[in-house]
């Protein structure tokens, strides 16, 4: 089986189900690691007259308490501290100053929002030009990559949910300079199943198509599940296999104190 190292907890108000519910479904489906990646607490200020849409956890220090306790009970089923991360150009010194020495094993950078709009979620943009939003959007991952902040990006084209692709070769241009900008950042990028949850076209985050340029790239690829129910744990994981498969990928990464570990795909 693969890791799951997407998992939110009820402390992001829009997730169900107790920590251990989460990891009990785990180890049901056979998972060989769970990684729980809850929202990051607020960082940065919005501001004034700009749409917020609320997510994250106010206490990041009993959130870490929490999961070193799942591990001890359910020790040894590696358990990992992660965080999802709403990325903001030019935040990082509070953001490094809120995570201070706290031991994550990763962080996943999001985006979320295209702040020129606003800070709400990007099913606000539905009324703007697809075409647009990639752009925006896939510019704020490159800036994302750049910083060298974070291990994981998630949900590499969140646009899709949204927005109708672009038909012409203005999205395969921007697809190929974002694969090469995160091949240079030395990050891996998720297989995020939610996508097929959703009934998205093509399934999960990134598209085929897009992970192939990953691929050929040499961009690692590690999973999760985006759960935000102790039932999503590992959904889609068939799937997301032999998506990863069809796109050349042989391997996967696993995370332990950011360090990088690759293994070969079961």
């Amino acid at each position: 089986m693969l890791p799951d190292y997407h998992i939110h907890t009820n402390r992001c108000g829009h997730a169900t189900g107790t920590d251990c519910a989460y990891v009990e479904r785990g180890l049901a489906l056979g998972l060989t690691e769970l990684g729980f990646a809850d929202h990051c607490p607020l960082y940065y200020r919005i501001p004034e007259g700009f749409a917020y849409t609320a997510r994250g956890m106010t206490d990041l220090e009993e959130y870490v308490r929490s999961i070193e306790a799942l591990r001890r009970k359910f020790h040894p089923f590696p358990i990992r501290i992660g965080l999802e991360v709403d990325f903001l150009a030019g935040q990082a010194e509070p953001l490094l100053k809120m995570l201070g020495d706290l031991p994550f094993d990763y962080l996943i950078g999001s985006v979320h929002f295209v702040p020129e709009w606003s800070y709400g979620y990007i099913t606000n943009y539905r009324s703007r030009p697809p075409l647009e939003v990639y752009q925006r959007y896939y510019r704020i991952v490159r800036e994302m990559a750049a910083s060298g902040l974070f291990q994981i990006i998630g949900h590499l084209d969140l646009p899709r949910r949204i927005a109708e692709e672009p038909q012409d070769e203005s999205l395969a241009l921007l697809e190929e300079e974002l694969a090469t900008a995160i091949a240079g950042s030395g990050m891996t990028v998720e297989i995020n199943t939610s996508g097929w949850r959703l009934g998205l076209p093509g399934g999960g985050y990134p598209a085929l198509r897009f992970l192939q340029r990953l691929a050929a790239k040499g961009v690692p690829i590690t999973f999760g599940s985006d759960a935000h129910r102790p039932q999503e744990v590992g959904s889609c994981f068939e799937e997301a296999l032999a998506h990863a498969r069809a796109a050349g990928y042989r391997e996967y990464a696993i995370f332990a104190g950011k360090q990088r570990r690759m293994m070969s795909l079961p």
